[in-house]
């Protein structure tokens, strides 16, 4: 594409570069009708999510044979507060908004959903198992097809294939060998194949579901029984990983956690503990019918990496053929408002928050019983936001539904407003990242210069893009710099060379948000403007 006029751009002086790490992402556990279990997956539209997770698709009974399901929908609390959460996401922060969604459908692991099963013969008994991934009746809806010799793979392969209706999955595999199943299995979203001792293939089986076979799943317990601990999570001692700790590595990037729908204090600790562990922004609603006092004591968990937002929003039903509204939790709006923000200024610096930048989706705000008041006014802002309660308000001419505050659970002032931590974040990782690409190079003045040019050329770009407050750092450091970045023998003495470690010190300044704007009116008699400068 042609540009008129000078186009400048900041490289680096490092062998790898600045891969500045995403800060728009949605990281959300929540319960869904299918689905792979304690995995994420990452959606980068609505309509894929569905097709991953299933939206609020309800299976009644999986029909026999091949006879088609009977679907309605889902109304079931924890599934409507995922959906609604997503479904906000992407549409506040619109197609071309930055950052991706990683979902992790959860499940009970106490007397939870099975997964459907059927074992396929070879020409004698020797049985292969084929297991759907997904717990639930949705996973024994699953179809499966086998064709021994494959049309295509020849007659040392079996061709199968294995489809989800209602999600519009198809996938077609050539089975050839144990190796063939494993490789299968660890690809595949439906199935896992799992052929039997001796490596024998199945023969041709006809198109059926796997709710057919032995360990189809029963039609009780209920699928969304997971409890505050199955979302927070664990990690096993061999590194198997669940619920929210299924996000747990700083590479996935910063951005918002969540737990839609759950506003109990377990589930309120796991999200403060995750976003504090890997430098993301914990998202917490705040449950329906409370009142400027009682939310104050709703609110019972602090920390830099937490932010708070009440009342909740009414958002159109997507089940409703009369125009019907639900009351939903507010996390997915203001994680895809602020990414929306990214988009227009460029960096984490803009609050998701103010008049200019109302919700998209929302309709309406809780409003006071019987009344169309709003549970809040100026005054009741103000007096939260002393208590770092962030609200959401009707506002503007005509009136929209806005997020009226930016503030953190922090006890340091210093970090008080979202776009603060979030740039601090957002430098963080990227400056781990960086870092990393230079571990185990030789220590000398070029690795001195590599860092240090990559780091500047990093914050070189976020100062142009209004991160950043302040002028461009010369060769010594300023009050006035907007940020500066020290690598050298004066921070790197002799002994800490020979022990193998390179020190760097970034110091900045991010660009704060405008909370309060003062005009002082002043009133004079005719002649007296400008005379207090003659």
């Amino acid at each position: 594409m042609s540009v008129i006029g000078s186009d400048i751009r900041i490289g680096s002086a490092g062998p790898g570069g600045v891969r500045e790490i995403g800060y728009s992402n949605f990281f959300v556990v929540g319960q869904t009708p299918w689905g792979i279990p304690n995995t994420y997956q990452i959606s980068t539209s609505f309509g894929q999510w569905i097709r991953q997770y299933g939206g609020l698709s309800k299976l009644t009974t999986v029909a026999a044979g091949t006879t088609a399901e009977t679907y309605s929908t889902e109304t079931t609390n924890a599934v409507v507060q995922a959906y609604y959460s997503v479904k906000a996401y992407f549409e506040e922060k619109g197609p071309n908004g930055p950052g991706a969604l990683y979902f992790c459908r959860v499940v009970a692991t106490t007397a939870g959903p099975t997964a459907a099963a059927k074992t396929f013969a070879d020409l004698t008994t020797n049985n292969t198992t084929i297991t759907s991934k997904w717990p639930g009746r949705d996973g024994g809806a699953t179809l499966v097809t086998i064709t021994n010799p494959s049309p295509t793979g020849g007659a040392d392969y079996a061709q199968v294939i294995a489809e989800h209706v209602q999600s519009g999955i198809r996938e077609i595999w050539e089975l050839g060998s144990s190796l063939d199943a494993a490789n299968i299995s660890k690809k595949s979203e439906l199935i896992t194949i799992a052929l039997p001792a001796g490596g024998q293939l199945p023969v041709t089986a006809a198109r059926g579901k796997l709710n057919n076979g032995l360990g189809s799943t029963p039609a009780t317990p209920d699928p969304y029984t997971a409890t505050a601990p199955d979302h927070v999570g664990t990690v096993t001692t061999a590194g198997v990983k669940t619920g929210l700790q299924v996000f747990a590595d700083q590479a996935l990037g910063t951005g918002f956690v969540a737990i839609p729908g759950l506003y109990t204090a377990p589930a309120r600790t796991g999200i403060a503990t995750h976003a504090a562990a890997y430098y993301r922004m914990g998202l917490l609603g705040a449950p329906s019918s409370l009142t400027l006092t009682t939310v104050v004591a709703d609110l019972a968990t602090n920390g830099r990496d937490l932010a708070y937002w009440w009342p909740g929003l009414y958002v159109a039903d997507a089940g409703s053929r009369q125009g019907g509204q639900l009351l939903v939790d507010n996390v997915g709006h203001l994680a895809g408002l602020h990414a929306r923000m990214d988009l227009l200024y460029g960096g984490p610096h803009k609050a998701g928050a103010g008049i200019r930048h109302a919700f998209r989706s929302a309709i309406d705000v809780e409003r006071a019983p019987g009344t169309q008041m709003e549970l809040v006014d100026n005054g009741g802002s103000d007096l939260l936001a002393a208590s770092l309660i962030n609200t959401n308000r009707i506002k503007g001419q005509p009136g929209g539904v806005v997020s009226w505050g930016m503030r953190t659970l922090s006890q340091d002032p210093r970090f008080r407003q979202v776009p603060v931590v979030r740039i601090l974040h957002l430098i963080y990782l990227t400056a781990w990242n960086t870092l990393e690409n230079y571990t185990f190079e030789p220590i000398d003045g070029k690795l001195f210069g590599d860092i240090k040019g990559d780091l500047d050329a990093f914050l070189w770009s976020l100062k142009r893009r209004g991160t950043l407050y302040g002028q461009e750092p010369g060769l010594q450091k300023s009050s006035e710099d907007a940020w500066f970045v020290t690598c050298n023998e004066s921070n790197n003495p002799g002994a800490m060379i020979a022990a193998g470690e390179v020190h760097v010190d970034v110091e900045y300044v991010p660009t704060y948000t405008a909370e309060k704007v003062s005009c002082n009116l002043i009133m004079t008699t005719p002649g007296f403007i400008g005379r207090s400068q003659q």
